[in-house]
């Protein structure tokens, strides 16, 4: 189980760039700050929580106003 991991870990690495840095930014937040990881966790999935939640507002907003458009009150 643990060599599929990193087989797939590697592959994941040579397929995309971006994914080796954003892999390599962990490595180093975790080792340099391993005590923090918990608080590096609960901010990244803060973030994440806030961009999917202005996202939902917006979408809704805009299918609200599409809605409105579409059907005029009389």
């Amino acid at each position: 189980l643990l060599n599929g991991l990193i087989t797939l870990s590697s592959w994941f690495v040579q397929t995309d760039k971006l994914t080796s840095i954003f892999i390599t930014a962990n490595d180093f937040v975790f080792n340099k700050f391993y005590r923090y990881r918990i608080i590096y966790l609960m901010v990244v999935l803060f973030i994440y929580k806030m961009v999917f939640t202005v996202i939902e507002s917006v979408t809704y907003v805009t299918l609200f106003e599409t809605f409105n458009n579409s059907h005029p009150s009389t």
